[in-house]
């Protein structure tokens, strides 16, 4: 991975993101998340000017501690963002959305978008996934570890 923004979900073709391998190396390279770019603008419905900021990858707590939301990625390929653990980990199956897999460039609300998708029950599955995943206690790594002790 030598490109600029090698992690950038405009790199790469849906099809292969299934390869195990693929998915281990984007995450251990770390998220697409560009902070010192200016993001594009386009107009809203109403036709006032928005656009990203990087403020929206961390979430303000009422203590007013942030967090960083390690989830939300921007393309710089695409000019959109997106999540990335749902487009590497969330079911494709039943009741499936692929907006913030694809991406979202409608910068209006996009604060409360942001919100909505991070308690979706989508979302919180992904999540689940790759904690799961990370910690390499998926179905294929288990089948591995059996293989290599038989």
């Amino acid at each position: 991975m030598t490109i600029y923004f090698p992690t950038d979900r405009g790199h790469f073709d849906e099809k292969n993101i299934i390869h195990a391998d693929l998915k281990r190396s984007i995450v251990l390279y770390g998220p697409c998340r560009p902070t010192k770019i200016e993001f594009s603008t386009s107009p809203d419905g109403s036709g006032h000017p928005r656009k990203f900021s990087s403020e929206f990858y961390f979430k303000t707590v009422r203590s007013g501690v942030r967090i960083p939301r390690l989830w939300l990625c921007y393309s710089v390929v695409l000019d959109c963002v997106y999540c990335e653990t749902c487009w590497l980990f969330a079911s494709r199956l039943e009741q499936f959305k692929n907006n913030w897999i694809v991406g979202i460039n409608d910068w209006h609300h996009i604060g409360e978008k942001i919100i909505v998708h991070e308690i979706s029950k989508q979302h919180i599955q992904a999540v689940e996934l790759r904690n799961i995943w990370s910690q390499n206690k998926t179905i294929d790594s288990q089948l591995e570890t059996q293989i290599n002790k038989e």
